[in-house]
């Protein structure tokens, strides 16, 4: 029996309810309208979050799914301290899987992401530390016959991800086969699939869509998982 889905689908008032309220920019004005956030924002956030629970938990059980705000699900009060933006609300919304219990560096997280121009779903390090990637780099030397596995579906004509990465101008890679150099230059990366609005978004057909793209996706994931956290004991 196929798994009961309880994703529906964004709605036209979901992103016309965060433009209205970033514009308003009032506390008053949203808790005059927090039915509205909650049916047309936070609950389909969740639900979206329960039907890719199962998904994520086959890729890494020790990864977080509780459908809450600050476990998986974006706030929609903005962080202003340290922001000359002192505006209230933020109007993109999204979703993030990542480890219950880090390890002293940080590990690739799944994501959604959405404002009202664009969507996008995929995985890779908000903003990855140099241990991190010194790890990961170490983990390509090492085993460069599991990397090239892990790499995979960048060829695969089912692939709809975009590697995006920021690199050092110079490094030394000569340690490396020369398939891998530029992995070597690597400070963060991650692979999205940015959309327009579409018919998936407003439909439970994205759960279909984002579990092909998180398990084709999985294989880096755990490599990276694998070997780094090995290589730290």
């Amino acid at each position: 029996m196929s798994q009961q889905l309880h994703f529906i689908g964004f709605s036209i008032e979901t992103f016309a309810f965060l433009r209205e309220n970033r514009l308003q920019n009032s506390k008053d004005w949203f808790e005059k309208n927090k039915p509205a956030y909650e049916s047309h924002v936070f609950a389909p956030l969740r639900a979206l979050v329960t039907d890719l629970a199962p998904t994520i938990l086959s890729i890494d059980e020790q990864i977080e799914v509780t459908p809450a705000i600050n476990k998986t699900i974006s706030r929609i009060y903005r962080d202003t301290r340290f922001s000359k933006d002192k505006s209230l609300f933020r109007e993109d919304i999204w979703i993030s899987f990542k480890r219950r219990l880090k390890p002293d560096f940080c590990l690739p997280e799944f994501y959604f992401y959405a404002t009202p121009q664009h969507y996008e779903y995929g995985m890779g390090y908000y903003s990855a530390d140099k241990k991190a990637m010194d790890q990961f780099k170490e983990a390509i030397i090492a085993h460069p016959g599991a990397f090239r596995e892990a790499i995979a579906f960048l060829k695969s004509p089912r692939n709809p991800f975009t590697f995006i990465s920021e690199k050092y101008k110079r490094r030394n890679t000569t340690e490396v086969h020369e398939e891998f150099r530029d992995w070597m230059l690597v400070k963060t990366f991650h692979f999205p699939f940015k959309r327009e609005f579409d018919d998936s978004l407003f439909s439970d057909k994205l759960v279909g869509e984002m579990v092909e793209g998180y398990n084709l996706l999985a294989p880096l994931y755990q490599f990276i998982v694998f070997y780094t956290l090995k290589n730290i004991g």
